[in-house]
């Protein structure tokens, strides 16, 4: 059995990662991929049989959520993404947000 066909046989689980600064730019202001990226992932990703879902959804982590979040666009960027599942026929997709230590300590907290 290849090794392929061992994993697809297992229960492990996989998501994807969005890396939103590759795809949005140094300073995550272009939205001009967000939408083929997640009609793209619906197509070619989500109906694997080893793709993560939870509560019904696909999962997909969103990386540096709070950089985007500074520029008060997580909001908009999340729609798009939501808007791009649903109209690629998947529903809604289930978005975590993955925080780093660099967003914590880059800015003041009160």
């Amino acid at each position: 059995m290849s090794p392929l066909e061992k994993f697809k046989q297992s229960a492990i689980k996989i998501a994807l990662f969005y890396e939103t600064e590759r795809r949005m730019g140094n300073d995550f202001s272009d939205f001009s991929l967000i939408a083929s990226d997640i009609t793209y992932m619906v197509a070619n990703d989500f109906g694997h049989p080893s793709y993560l879902y939870f509560e019904g959804k696909p999962v997909v982590a969103i990386y540096l959520t709070c950089a985007v979040g500074r520029n008060g666009t997580l909001e908009q960027v999340t729609g798009l993404m939501q808007d791009a599942a649903r109209s690629a026929g998947v529903g809604k997709i289930y978005l975590i947000g993955v925080l780093i230590k660099h967003c914590l300590t880059s800015r003041k907290l009160n």
